[in-house]
């Protein structure tokens, strides 16, 4: 564990930012947790690293929205049938996106594990870009705000120890969760 540490503190001192924003993009909660860690310790400046965090966030999430936008087209019929992706399914999700689009994103940013799948909904739906963002934003900087919190006042490798597995297993319980619930249509 300390070499990991070793690297990860080489890597930040030679590229700083630079290497967060990338990962933030890959594994946003668990760098952003690093990341307020590594502001307590200096390593990090506070803002700069909040920003970027954001940013990492912000360009995931436009990811997801992305392939779902865009996927859906390319994807093959047969593929849209095995999913349940039917011409119906569709129109009810867009019509709940073009009414509760924002409730929605801001509840799934603010609930580790539901995101990709809501993000790409949102695509697939067809949401307006203008107000993705702004949900996103705004529910995302309260995210980031908290776990950079989080990080700066447990980052000890003892926390970041048991963190990841208790990340999975959250986002195990609300994969099962989720599969219990109804179908939009």
């Amino acid at each position: 564990m300390d070499d990991i540490w070793a690297e990860v503190m080489r890597l930040v001192s030679i590229w700083g930012l630079w290497v967060l924003l990338p990962v933030t993009i890959i594994e946003g909660p668990v760098a952003t947790v690093i990341a307020g860690w590594l502001i307590k310790i200096g390593a990090l400046p506070i803002l700069p690293t909040f920003a970027a965090v954001l940013a990492g966030d912000v360009i995931g999430d436009l990811l997801y929205y992305a392939l779902g936008h865009q996927g859906l087209r390319r994807m093959p019929e047969r593929w849209r049938a095995r999913l349940g992706l039917n011409e119906r399914r569709i129109m009810a999700l867009s019509a709940r996106f073009d009414r509760d689009g924002m409730a929605f994103l801001i509840a799934a940013k603010l609930t580790h594990g539901a995101g990709a799948p809501v993000l790409a909904a949102a695509g697939m739906a067809g949401m307006r870009i203008l107000p993705f963002l702004f949900a996103n934003t705004a529910a995302g900087g309260v995210k980031a705000a908290a776990l950079l919190t989080v990080g700066y006042i447990l980052g000890q490798e003892a926390v970041l120890g048991w963190l990841l597995p208790a990340a999975g297993l959250i986002a195990a319980l609300v994969l099962l969760v989720s599969r219990r619930q109804r179908p939009l249509a």
